[in-house]
């Protein structure tokens, strides 16, 4: 009788339970063949052996080797200590404080390198100098606003004329092939060139600081890894760079928690320290912003057409005005400069740039691992978003805005930095294949998504980078300058003639690549794109803007109660169409029943009441979304097939959304997801009503500031009416 064979597994017992680690058949049996041999060797092997197998010290405890033995037994339990460790943590898994605790530091701190006490002191004054030089000159701790006035007033006009000879520099370096000049003087002349263009963009960006002023802070987080890079040199030239770049993450996260505290110890220390609209106006003046009165002439000083008709006094901390100026002119006249803020705020700008660094030197040691990347990405959005809320609190949210993305293209760009000079090019190259190809195994599915919105978004500078092409391969072929190269040729066919192109290799390859693409579904999604952007940010913008504005003046006149019922059903009919977000219903909210509700209600309970209104409609909307849409179209195959309803995305979603309770996973997608296909898509998975309403409560955390934002626009409106 057939019996079916069974792989043979080694099985030990730790206390009551017995614990199995299954064994391959063929390394089982060369490990039976290594235990005779090794029998034969030494007789008193197998007395080891059972020995081993009783003692409780190696049993008890799977996570450790056995020592001091020479028997099999050591090299099996050595081999299946993985196995053993899995299955006891199965069984043995319980929530432990501390591990959360670690979890949570390692979070918000990066697990920097153990060094020694002088190379950490020697470095921390490496990365102070830095630090030092820009405080001093680009903050308001130092002579940050005499330098921007100097800027301003002396090198701005010329930013134009620099930035175009840049450019101009660069396109003729890229013509003559600058990158290939491998000769001992062309490597020379390269050097040059790139220090010249290098010079070039800096003062490109401090004679634009007055327009820009978040341009020497994007310098500051660019040029600090090259001088640590050149510290290097001179303090470490023997040390290999990956070991030293991974040696900066204590050190950049010393000062960087060092520059917070002084920042934050200078802010409270005097009264003109702090941000406040007497001192931001105060120092619009300082740095040189050009009052708007072009806008506002009715701020116009009466006897001098040039100048402002109030005088700010930061001694008394008062705004003495003159006869007939309005109390709003200070901030509509200086509504634009956004260099003061950014002055006031740069040391904590600083401090995040070294905290930037500081996480990224952690992840070039061999030993880090992917997890800690993407809680960096998360802790770093974090940040990014507290400064902005914060920001637009102090009113210059637009500027900061354009700050802080510009702060974070400038940490991916030092980062770019410190991986050149670690890697090689080969190994760029290697580990941009890994990359591409972990990428096309997770989401090779959208690759046709987002090829699409690169023709909508990219098409301009693909036309401007495919005639330098055609510009390049004509210096070339004519053959005018000597360290050029040569013109390639077409090798894709040995047998074929050997002919040269009109375009280089590169560009030749990349045409030939895009060719590769399913082009007909790439333009289409292209075609959704532009037809996306032109609903989204045109037709319901502006359409939703001018309704909710006739809604406001129409409703101004009525009750609270009418006014209420008119904003529910109003908003419900936009929620049920699938564009419209519902940030504009709760921010309509907020400026509507403020106005009408504040005289019965008072302030405070109007708003409340309010974010307690927004609150119902949106879980009301949510419960007919999903049952009077969704699960009307669950039977259809059509539907279901369109959106994916067995795919893994799908199906993983459904998993989440049927937990109990309010897991961060579940509320991350009912309220993080668009409000219509969200829900609709709940009612098409047949998922239960309640526990989605549960899970979109917290939205509640949304609706608040959004509440509050409609609001404060409408009392800011009434102070400039004068009521």
């Amino acid at each position: 009788m057939y019996e079916p064979k069974q792989e043979p597994s080694l099985r030990t017992r730790s206390g009551s339970r017995i614990v199995t680690a299954v064994v391959p058949p063929e390394e089982s049996n060369s490990r039976f063949v290594s235990s005779q041999q090794q029998e034969a060797q030494d007789p008193g092997s197998t007395k080891k052996m059972n020995t081993s197998e009783n003692s409780n010290t190696a049993v008890s405890s799977p996570y450790k080797s056995m020592s001091n033995s020479n028997s099999e037994e050591e090299s099996v339990h050595d081999e299946t200590a993985p196995s053993l460790r899995e299955s006891n943590d199965g069984l043995n898994k319980q929530p432990s404080f501390s591990g959360a605790t670690n979890e949570a530091f390692r979070f918000f701190i990066p697990n920097f390198e153990r060094i020694k006490w002088t190379t950490f002191i020697l470095l921390t004054l490496m990365v102070a100098i830095p630090v030092t030089i820009y405080i001093f000159f680009f903050t308001r701790i130092g002579y940050g606003t005499k330098a921007f006035y100097y800027l301003s007033d002396h090198f701005e006009q010329y930013a134009g004329v620099l930035g175009g000879a840049i450019v101009a520099f660069f396109v003729v370096l890229y013509l003559l092939d600058f990158t290939s000049w491998d000769s001992k003087h062309g490597a020379v002349a390269r050097d040059i060139c790139c220090v010249i263009l290098m010079l070039g963009v800096c003062l490109l960006f401090l004679f634009m600081s007055g327009e820009h002023p978040y341009g020497p802070i994007c310098l500051f987080i660019v040029l600090t890894p090259l001088w640590l890079l050149g510290m290097k040199v001179i303090f470490y030239p023997r040390k290999d760079t990956r070991v030293f770049v991974s040696w900066l993450s204590g050190p950049l996260l010393f000062a960087s928690v060092v520059t917070l505290i002084m920042w934050m110890a200078w802010s409270f220390a005097a009264d003109d320290h702090e941000w406040n609209e007497i001192t931001e106006w105060h120092a619009a003046e300082e740095v040189g912003c050009e009052p708007n009165l072009e806008d506002y002439p009715e701020c116009q000083k009466q006897d001098d057409p040039t100048d402002v008709c109030f005088t700010i006094s930061l001694e008394d901390n008062k705004i003495y005005f003159d006869e007939g100026c309005a109390e709003t002119c200070p901030d509509s006249v200086f509504e634009k400069c956004t260099n003061t803020f950014i002055l006031w705020v740069g040391p904590l700008m600083v401090s995040l740039g070294l905290f930037f660094l500081s996480f990224f030197c952690t992840f070039v040691r061999e030993d880090s691992v992917e997890k800690d990347i993407v809680n960096f990405g998360k802790l770093w959005v974090i940040l990014l978003f507290s400064m902005w809320v914060v920001a637009s609190l102090s009113g210059v949210s637009a500027g900061v805005t354009s700050a802080i993305i510009a702060m974070t293209l400038a940490g991916f760009v030092a980062s770019a930095v410190f991986l050149i000079f670690i890697y090689s090019r080969a190994e760029i190259k290697s580990h941009k294949k890994e990359f591409k190809k972990r990428m096309e195994e997770k989401y090779g599915a959208y690759f046709d998504i987002v090829r699409g919105l690169l023709v909508v978004t990219c098409l301009p500078i693909a036309i401007i980078y495919i005639i330098l092409s055609f510009l390049n391969q004509c210096v070339r072929r004519t053959g005018i300058f000597r360290c050029s190269k040569s013109p390639e040729v077409n090798n894709d066919d040995p047998d074929a003639e050997r002919k040269t192109t009109w375009l280089t290799a590169r560009t030749s390859e990349q045409i030939n690549q895009f060719k590769s693409w399913d082009r007909s579904k790439v333009y289409t999604y292209a075609i959704y794109w532009g037809i996306a952007f032109m609903t989204m940010n045109v037709v319901v913008a502006q359409f939703t803007l001018l309704f909710l504005s006739w809604l406001i003046d129409a409703t101004s006149s009525m009750g609270l109660g009418v006014v209420t019922v008119i904003l529910v059903a109003v908003g419900l009919i936009m929620f049920l169409l699938p564009p419209v977000p519902g940030v504009p219903i709760y921010l309509t909210m907020g400026i509507v029943i403020l106005a009408i509700g504040q005289e019965t209600l008072g302030l405070v309970g109007a708003m409340a009441y309010c974010c307690a209104v927004s609150l119902i409609l949106k879980l009301f909307a949510c419960a007919c979304q999903q049952k009077l849409i969704g699960e009307q179209l669950a039977g259809s195959v059509k539907v279901r097939s369109f959106v994916g309803i067995n795919t893994k995305l799908i199906r993983s979603m459904k998993l989440v959304l049927k937990e109990p309770g309010l897991g961060i996973s579940k509320c991350a997608i009912l309220i993080g997801g668009p409000d219509w296909p969200t829900s609709v898509l709940c009612g098409i998975m047949k998922l239960r009503l309640i526990p989605i309403l549960v899970g979109t409560i917290p939205v509640i955390f949304l609706i608040i500031p959004t509440v509050l934002t409609g609001s404060f626009t409408y009392m800011a409106g009434v102070k400039e009416d004068g009521k």
